[in-house]
């Protein structure tokens, strides 16, 4: 072997072990600059002020392989968990890219969420359970008037060039389950065993999306899959309706 391919394996080999060292050490420094408890503050307090709901949260931890997992989180019901839980998930994990992640620069490679739960009860008067969580997101938005003073606009939506660029490779949904009932009718049903796959996920355009579930309600019981492309920005919830 020539000196000069000597030098250049032994400079990638040394580049290899840098690479693995800091690799190894994102988690270490990340635990260290954001402790569990700190994590534990931010998604209970946004989450707490986002849907005007208790929140709880059992666990948070990190790792090289998951990265950032959080266990046991939970959202009550609008009169508090002595009412019951309305959303619940077993486990979620974010792993970011490293690399990336060492640079300063917020790119996740990957999300995945377990055993989801969302329960939806539609009321005697025709309200729903999460009336008020609606409600929450359609306060007045302050806007800045042309001469810099502050207003507000109820229910003002922030425009698709105002979403965060927020950026995921893969999202993945594993044993998810919605729970809806209708205590007018006493009728209900259920989507049972959702895994679902998002690639390139992003809230300012369109993503390919696959999702598949088992329905089961009032003379009903099928299995559906859905494959497709999914944009967010473009996306109505006031205009979505489903028979």
């Amino acid at each position: 072997m020539k000196p000069w391919m000597k030098t250049a394996l032994k400079a990638a080999a040394a580049l290899g072990c840098l690479a693995l060292a800091a690799a190894l050490a994102a988690p270490l420094v990340l635990s260290r600059l954001l402790p569990p408890e700190k994590v534990r503050g931010f998604v209970v307090t946004g989450a707490r002020k986002a849907l005007g709901r208790e929140v709880r949260l059992e666990g948070v931890s990190w790792s090289l392989l998951k990265g950032l997992t959080l266990t046991g989180l939970a959202v009550s019901e609008s009169g508090g968990f002595k009412e019951g839980e309305w959303a619940s998930v077993q486990e979620v994990t974010v792993r970011p890219e490293w690399r990336k992640l060492l640079q300063r620069e917020l790119a996740v490679a990957r999300v995945s969420v377990g055993g989801a739960v969302l329960k939806v009860v539609k009321r005697r008067d025709g309200s729903f359970n999460h009336s008020d969580v609606a409600a929450q997101k359609a306060r007045p938005v302050p806007v800045k008037t042309p001469n810099g003073a502050a207003s507000e606009k109820p229910g003002a939506a922030l425009p698709a060039a105002a979403l965060p660029a927020l950026s995921v490779r893969e999202l993945t949904l594993s044993d998810a389950r919605v729970e809806y009932a209708d205590e007018a009718s006493k009728e209900g049903w259920v989507l049972a065993g959702l895994e679902a796959k998002v690639r390139d996920f992003s809230l300012a355009g369109p993503f390919d999306a696959q999702a598949a579930f088992h329905a089961k309600g009032p003379g009903v019981e099928a299995k559906v899959a859905f494959e497709g492309v999914v944009d967010l920005a473009r996306l109505d919830l006031e205009k979505l309706s489903v028979e």
